[in-house]
């Protein structure tokens, strides 16, 4: 019975109790939300490591599965569809697919591969999210693809002339684009041709300048 507040201070204090501490702040406001006292929202970026490989290994050089980490256990416990009162939203990334072809951008081929019965989307980004809804029917996948039941993918288009102008500008307030060219429309024309419009391209163009 101690507050929140108390547990997340313990975490901090006691590097060893940490992960037992997200653990139950995580395992909290599942609760409280399924209560009603409040809606919860869970946003994860590169949602896919969860259940990619690791680079951990132990002290006789065996590799360490994902579920063995205690972080990771209690992450993948969110993502489980147990709870109502909110809703979950992540996005899949590349960079956090390790050991997967640097091509692969299907949440089959970043989660797991397999078979569905709804059609095989293309996506020009990589985003989904899952909402208490029916869910579609799964054939013969990995784990990753099936913890995430429903699974809702969503579609996110390129840019438009005026969203790839407000992006630039964003990223040029910010200084995160820091090349003597960036600003002309000389330097705008060639991130635009760089990158199609995609936002991720875009975004992992703009890294470099």
């Amino acid at each position: 019975g101690s507050p929140l507040g108390e547990v997340v201070e313990q975490g901090i204090t006691r590097v060893r109790n940490a992960t037992d501490a997200v653990g139950i702040v995580l395992k909290e406001l599942k609760r409280q939300s399924s209560l009603g006292i409040f809606h919860l929202l869970v946003a994860v970026d590169g949602i896919n490591a969860l259940w990619g490989r690791t680079t951990l290994k132990r002290e006789d050089k065996s590799p360490i599965a994902p579920e063995e980490l205690a972080l990771v256990h209690n992450l993948r416990k969110m993502m489980k569809n147990d709870w109502h009162g909110g809703a979950i939203v992540s996005a899949l990334s590349q960079t956090g697919s390790l050991f997967k072809p640097r091509k692969a951008y299907l949440p089959q081929e970043l989660l797991g591969k397999g078979f569905t019965t709804w059609p095989r989307l293309v996506w020009n980004s990589w985003a989904q999210a899952i909402c208490p809804s029916q869910p579609p029917k799964v054939l013969g996948l990995q784990e990753g693809f099936d913890a995430l039941d429903p699974f809702i993918p969503i579609l996110v288009s390129n840019y438009n002339p005026k969203e790839f102008e407000s992006c630039i500008q964003y990223y040029l307030e910010n200084n995160w684009l820091q090349h003597e060219k960036a600003p002309t429309e000389e330097g705008k024309k060639e991130l635009l041709f760089l990158s199609n419009a995609n936002p991720s391209l875009l975004e992992r163009h703009c890294a470099y300048l």
